[in-house]
């Protein structure tokens, strides 16, 4: 039952544009199994409901132009 409330919930959230929330069992750190999938991005596995959590880390770059006017 549960399960049901929460997906049905994440779904009005989703649609409204809000961010989806995270299971009970998945806040839990003694439920996670964290592993390292490459050297910028994390997975974390729920053992209770299988459900996947990613942690990315990227450095900063530069975003720009060059050699272009403006104005």
């Amino acid at each position: 039952m549960y399960e049901f409330f929460w997906n049905l919930a994440n779904r009005i959230r989703h649609a409204l544009g809000k961010p989806c929330q995270v299971r009970r069992c998945c806040k839990q750190p003694a439920n996670v199994a964290i592993f390292q999938a490459r050297p910028d991005l994390t997975v974390g596995i729920c053992v209770k409901c299988g459900s996947r959590h990613f942690d990315l880390t990227v450095d900063p770059g530069v975003i720009g132009l060059r050699g272009a006017k403006l104005g």
